[in-house]
């Protein structure tokens, strides 16, 4: 619980486990907070963007598709080298349920495309030398993005038996991996053979109290955050007034906001899994994208390098619906 919520904490306040008051929204930092493990605290400095993805953000509107790492994936081989998105992103296990390995997921998006991937990397489920592994994984399968996150706390999932660890937290995950990325070296001062290069991102919860949140990306920004992806959003509001404050304190990183496009009652009942305050009222999936490329080009025209990322739950053919729409604003 250094750097933020352990796991989580609900939209009234609470932890996401017991009915209680999450202690750390009482005093929230933007300091960034190593435990005693982090032998080393070299400054982490800004560096030039390398990936494809993140100078092109710059530019003009680019889009992610989120691929869970299943094996009914497989079926979507096809589309997958063919649909036109800037990157693919790969979860980690989401919502706690077993999905497959996200290295080995990594290598077979690259056997069959030649597009930028992003892996998501969860504290939840393993410990820092295992998260080392996987980074060192992450290179050699040759992934150019990680999103660094504390996760879900276990409990909420089906997955009861299994043990939550969070040995790290976002934070400081995100510091681990610059340490790893910039000074070839592990937490412990030890010389990696081999220094991995990808770029480190970090999520931003739009429905978390403003002040806190804005507080939460100060301190990944410091910790060596190089881009966001959002909680998934609906409509404008909460995220840009984030952007408004970033953009006041001169903060710019590509921002990649995310949507979820599906039925209704499948997206309400996805929303109720994950506490978020959302009750989805379109008619159906075109008009949904529609929605969201208005909100990309609001936010685009205000902060400067936004980006979509876009999630449909394994239902891949919906990404075309909004490909539809986003083809008119490129």
């Amino acid at each position: 619980m250094l750097n933020g919520p352990c796991g989580g904490v609900k939209n009234n306040g609470n932890c996401e486990v017991k009915e209680f008051k999450c202690p750390w929204l009482i005093s929230p930092s933007d300091k960034v907070i190593l435990d005693r493990g982090f032998v080393v605290r070299k400054e982490i400095k800004r560096r030039a963007y390398f990936t494809k993805l993140l100078l092109n953000t710059f530019k003009e509107p680019t889009w992610i598709i989120e691929i869970p790492p299943t094996f009914n994936a497989l079926k979507y081989e096809k589309m997958i080298r063919e649909i036109p998105a800037n990157a693919f992103s790969i979860p980690d296990n989401p919502l706690s349920r077993l999905h497959i390995d996200p290295v080995a997921f990594t290598f077979y998006l690259k056997s069959i495309t030649d597009r930028e991937v992003i892996v998501h990397i969860t504290c939840r489920d393993v410990n820092r030398l295992a998260i080392k592994s996987r980074l060192l994984g992450l290179h050699l399968a040759r992934a150019e993005h990680v999103l660094a996150l504390t996760g879900d706390h276990i409990l909420l999932g089906p997955e009861k038996h299994a043990m939550p660890v969070f040995d790290l937290d976002s934070t400081r995950l995100i510091y681990l991996a610059r340490l790893m990325t910039d000074y070839g070296i592990d937490e412990l001062g030890r010389k990696l053979k081999v220094r991995p290069r990808f770029h480190v991102g970090a999520g931003i919860n739009p429905y978390m109290p403003i002040d806190i949140e804005i507080k939460r990306i100060i301190r990944k920004v410091r910790a060596g955050a190089e881009f966001f992806i959002t909680q998934v959003i609906f409509n404008e509001e909460r995220i840009m007034n984030i952007l408004r404050y970033l953009k006041k304190n001169d903060i710019v990183r590509p921002i990649f906001i995310a949507f979820l496009l599906q039925k209704p009652d499948i997206l309400n009942h996805v929303m109720k899994v994950m506490n978020l305050p959302i009750k989805a009222t379109h008619k159906d999936v075109s008009e949904l994208a529609r929605r969201y490329s208005e909100i990309l080009l609001v936010a685009r025209d205000f902060y400067g390098p936004v980006g979509a990322y876009i999630s449909t739950i394994g239902k891949l053919e919906y990404a075309l619906e909004f490909y539809k729409v986003f083809k008119n604003i490129m």
